[in-house]
């Protein structure tokens, strides 16, 4: 038989014989759902170093890239705000310091008042801006003060404010929250705020001067737990106060209650102060039961069914303090740093993008996340990060070196301050695993993926049972027809998909798994 009659064969009665081509199946990139069973998962069982760039796809995640200098020790918070002229700052707090990023000289320098800080390992500094003024806040310390353009050094705020874990502007106040009281004590439950519009007078509560100044405090109270942080301007709320198992929304009223606070039936609230992301009119947060959003009225469960058990199961419960979140605004995506295992630095990013309803995960050392700043560099300050243009980590365009622009800022293990703008991370997919119809055996031929450049090779994990073992292939680069060849007999079929570091890939979409049935035993 001539080889033009096989093939007119093949095409109207394939045999599937050793020298004709199997048929494929589309398998689509789908939604990354590490809490779903392998067998029966819709999408990804496994997935790293790649972020959704739409319903189908998945794009690079680029590394860690240093555009500043090292922060003196482990950030325990950090806060991008702006001077008076409108240009980025940067504060970063540690267990006995807070520093400035300095623009001029891309280095952090000490602006600690003259006596430092006494932070604890588990709390976190806190921070926000009131008009110049910058406020921060660590529950050892009395809450600290640095007037932008007139201060050199953080000193104790003015008005002897109570001791507080956490601090925010709401409206024409500051508020604090999780007080220890010169006069009560400890008070994990409540919230005090200043005179409105002056954030240095702290009229002693009760009294008439803080009557007329509308300053006063108030007890939470209720099972939720002790106030985790606090958040201003959630939808029509003027702040919305977490508890670890509650959310409480403020409202301001005036005299006598001034501000009023109703909690929230059915919200959950979070034992992760650091996981807490305010991005537009909703907060989303790691509550006990997993990821969620709440925008003022209504709570999301954002990771039910998809990644709260895999969050849950694996991060380091000793370290939940070290747990930092981010919006990254250049992106629309918000992200969480963690520590896995045995971890006590976070090496494990969880990525969540709310316009696709989409997640993602990374392998990636990063101590502190932050929504930070460009600080608008000069040519000469370049050469503080490389001495050659060529060799910068980003292009001349990016956010990164305009100044004012909202970017996702980065501590990574030498605490070291820059962005996710380096070269692409090494990336990889794993579908859910496949069968051939009524539990049949089934034997693969290879997989074409559809990756738009870099470098990619493919392989296959298979079972007989879904308990046993999982036995992975070599990973194998596609041929001249796009086809990595695998054969596997095996009745359960994961297909891997590796994309490595580096490289100019731009998009993942899908991939062809040629296979056909063959037999039950």
């Amino acid at each position: 038989m001539r080889l033009s009659q096989r093939v007119a064969r093949v095409v109207a009665n394939p045999s599937f014989g050793p020298d004709v081509p199997f048929p494929s199946q589309f398998i689509p990139l789908g939604d990354y759902l590490p809490d779903i069973p392998p067998h029966s998962n819709p999408g990804l069982i496994t997935m790293s170093n790649a972020v959704p760039i739409d319903h189908k796809s998945y794009g690079p995640l680029p590394d860690f890239a240093a555009t500043a200098g090292a922060a003196n020790a482990r950030p325990q918070g950090a806060f991008a705000g702006t001077d008076n002229s409108g240009n980025a700052l940067i504060m970063v707090g540690s267990a006995s310091r807070l520093e400035q990023l300095s623009a001029a000289s891309v280095t952090f320098s000490n602006v600690s008042r003259s006596a430092g800080y006494t932070t604890a390992a588990d709390e976190i500094w806190d921070f926000d801006q009131f008009g110049l003024r910058i406020i921060a806040t660590n529950l050892a310390d009395a809450p600290q003060g640095f007037l932008i353009g007139t201060d050199t050094l953080f000193s104790n705020l003015s008005g002897s404010p109570p001791r507080a874990r956490y601090c925010r502007t709401v409206r024409d106040f500051v508020m604090l929250a999780n007080i220890v009281d010169a006069a009560d004590g400890t008070r994990p439950q409540r919230v005090h705020w200043c005179e409105q519009g002056v954030e240095t007078s702290w009229p002693t509560v009760g009294t008439a001067a803080a009557a007329a100044a509308l300053s006063d405090n108030r007890e939470l109270r209720g099972s939720g737990g002790w106030n985790q942080g606090l958040v201003a301007g959630i939808g029509p709320l003027d702040c919305v106060v977490l508890q670890e198992r509650a959310i409480f929304r403020g409202m301001y009223t005036g005299q006598p209650l001034v501000f009023d606070f109703e909690r929230v039936n059915g919200a959950n609230g979070t034992p992760i102060p650091g996981s807490i992301i305010q991005f537009g009119n909703a907060v989303a947060y790691i509550s006990e039961a997993g990821f969620e959003i709440f925008d003022g009225s209504q709570t999301y469960k954002i990771g039910a069914n998809k990644v709260d058990r895999e969050f849950w199961d694996n991060v380091n419960l000793t370290y939940l303090s070290r747990v930092s979140g981010a919006w990254d605004p250049a992106n629309k995506r918000l992200m969480w740093s963690w520590p896995s295992g045995s971890n006590t630095t976070p090496d494990r990013v969880m990525i969540y993008v709310p316009h696709l309803d989409r997640w993602a995960t990374a392998t990636i050392t990063l101590t502190r996340l932050i929504r930070g700043m460009g600080l608008g560099y000069t040519l000469d300050q370049l050469d503080t990060i490389s001495t050659s243009i060529d060799a910068l980590p980003f292009s001349l365009d990016s956010r990164a070196w305009s100044n004012n622009r909202g970017i996702l800022g980065a501590f990574n293990s030498a605490f070291t301050y820059g962005t996710l703008s380096g070269a692409n991370l090494a990336a990889s997919f794993t579908t859910a695993e496949r069968e051939a119809s009524n539990g049949q055996m089934m034997l693969t031929y290879g997989i074409r993926p559809f990756v738009h450049g870099g470098t990619v090779t493919v392989a296959m994990g298979h079972r007989a049972t879904p308990d046993a073992s999982v036995t992975t292939t070599s990973a194998v680069s596609p041929e001249a027809d796009g086809i990595g060849k695998i054969r596997v007999r095996n009745r359960y079929v994961r297909n891997i998909v590796n994309v490595a570091a580096g490289g100019n890939w731009h998009c993942a979409q899908h991939f062809e798994l040629y296979a056909k049935p063959d037999g039950w035993r």
